[in-house]
């Protein structure tokens, strides 16, 4: 819940956000069954900490023509505070949880207005430290012995999305590379570590909406620590192909909807990747995963039609 302001004089586009949420997990909530007044029992809570978020942004664009090409460069900040609370453990002690904080910062490069279409490519640079680090809906995990994250939890992220169109061809794309540490003092942990993605969907018009498109993607995690497993560091890494045909009833466009899409995926898990499923999963002993089927997606309240 949380509200914000927004205001666009001239090329600043400036924006103010405060808000709160509050998962229920453990970690910040807790409900427990207590004799009731008279008879029977009464669920009464216990602990509801909720954590307040607090952002501020700023974009300016730099060069704007009314047919493009332009460019914007963007400006982020966000703090975030939990507060105390006191957590009952199964033998009815209460174990002190305090407050935390956390925050991140950021900003963003891109350029529109070339090409056809929705043409674009985004830079985005962020660090945050604490409980920012988790994400703004994730739960903290690998906590320090004061079960708090700040200040070692750290994130670094950049990313790069493009999109190219011209007439019956386009090509969408994005990565990102990332680099996470939590909070806990080991400093060889299977958590902590380096990863990235990369993503690429050429696609082409066939015949009136009809199109063909070929998803290819790469993954893999550098982590710092031993698998629990295999005892031994394994870096996981996932190749992704799939084609697909499209039904475009609106026309050509990355970003067009409505698409009916008929898509085979295959995928290939290397050692370390399937050694992240549990020890019974039969799962983990096959690296080729093959996957058919029909999707259909559609826009609400988009600039895309």
């Amino acid at each position: 819940m949380g509200a914000g302001i927004r205001l666009q004089p001239g090329r600043f586009d400036l924006t103010f956000h405060m808000g709160v949420n509050r998962l229920r997990d453990d970690f910040t909530f807790q409900e427990v069954d207590v004799p009731a007044r008279l008879f029977g029992s009464q669920r009464v809570v216990l602990m509801d900490r909720q954590r307040l978020i607090t952002s501020l942004g700023g974009a300016y664009r730099v060069y704007e023509e009314p047919g493009g090409p332009a460019i914007k460069l963007k400006l982020y900040f966000e703090v975030h505070y939990l507060a105390s609370g006191s957590y009952r453990r199964e033998d009815q002690t209460d174990e002190a949880l305090p407050s935390d904080v956390g925050w991140t910062g950021g900003f963003q490069l891109g350029a529109w207005g070339y090409g056809e279409r929705a043409s674009h490519t985004n830079l985005f640079i962020r660090f945050s430290q604490g409980l920012a680090a988790f994400g703004e809906m994730g739960i903290p995990f690998g906590v320090d012995s004061e079960k708090q994250t700040f200040p070692r939890a750290s994130e670094l992220l950049i990313g790069l999305s493009t999109n190219y169109e011209r007439g019956r061809f386009g090509i969408l794309g994005a990565g990102y590379l990332r680099r996470f540490v939590d909070a806990d003092p080991s400093l060889y942990d299977e958590d902590d570590g380096w990863e990235f993605v990369l993503d690429v969907r050429p696609w082409l018009v066939l015949w009136g909406p009809l199109q063909f498109a070929l998803d290819v993607s790469y993954q893999q995690r550098f982590p710092t620590g031993y698998s629990p497993t295999a005892l031994e560091v394994l870096n996981p890494a996932v190749f992704q192909i799939a084609p697909m045909l499209i039904l475009s009833p609106m026309g050509p466009g990355s970003y067009v909807r409505p698409h009916i899409r008929l898509v085979y995926r295959y995928a290939y898990l290397n050692d370390g990747a399937l050694d992240t499923y549990a020890l019974e999963d039969p799962r983990r002993y096959d690296p080729h995963v093959h996957y058919l089927g029909v999707q259909v997606e559609w826009w609400y309240n988009s600039s895309y039609r």
